[in-house]
């Protein structure tokens, strides 16, 4: 009985949470239908209580929630701030709408859970956007240095944009004399090197080299 009611608290917890402003298909309108009608059967009786739900019962809640945020259907998990994995559940919901939220939103989960691997992972999804998108100035303001060439030139292609030429080749030549394929988002930034004269014949030799030692026969050729 005490898992049931548990369960019964868990889903008026999200339903009594705010409800998303964020237009849904159909489809989605009805599978979330059904799920608010779980979440809202009890919820005039359990909202008052909301503060004294055991852990037990926002575990289950956190789990509704993830199967629902998987599922495409937004639900309030404002709720379940206070449970240990809530930022799991923002950086999912986020996660699913880059292209509908504000900025302001991204940054202030990049700010902070900025110490969590959360926080990279949405960063990454986050810059890709913007590249999609060009937009390079906020590129540039959210971009932290890592080990992804594709981000990375990416930077450099925001730099190109914004009047940074400079920027953009420092170190350019190490990226491309690495003997592999690279990610195409460093295409326009290597022709553009190109266009300045990067591409001496000592250069593509040694990268020619490179390719062939690694087994890029593609890149030798």
């Amino acid at each position: 009985m005490k898992r049931q009611a548990d369960a019964g608290r868990a889903g008026i917890l999200l339903e009594c949470g705010l409800p998303s402003q964020r237009p849904l298909s159909r489809g989605r309108w009805h599978f979330n239908r059904i799920i608010g009608l779980w979440f809202g059967v009890l919820c005039a009786t359990w909202c008052v209580q909301a503060d004294e739900l055991t852990l037990s019962t926002q575990r289950l809640a956190f789990v509704a929630a993830d199967k629902a945020l998987q599922a495409g259907v937004p639900v309030a998990i404002t709720p379940l701030r206070d449970y240990p994995l809530y930022p799991y559940l923002v950086f999912r919901s986020l996660q699913q709408h880059l292209q509908d939220l504000p900025t302001v939103e991204i940054r202030a989960f990049l700010r902070d859970y900025a110490d969590t691997p959360l926080a990279r992972r949405l960063r990454g999804a986050w810059l890709r956007q913007l590249a999609t998108a060009q937009r390079w100035d906020d590129y540039l303001l959210d971009y932290q240095p890592d080990d992804s060439v594709e981000l990375g030139c990416w930077q450099r292609q925001a730099l190109l944009a914004t009047g940074k030429p400079q920027l953009a080749l420092e170190g350019i030549a190490e990226v491309w004399m690495q003997g592999v394929s690279l990610p195409n988002a460093c295409d326009p930034v290597f022709e553009f090197w190109r266009q300045q004269g990067g591409f001496t014949p000592e250069r593509v030799w040694r990268r020619f080299t490179l390719a062939l030692d690694k087994g890029q026969r593609g890149l030798a050729v």
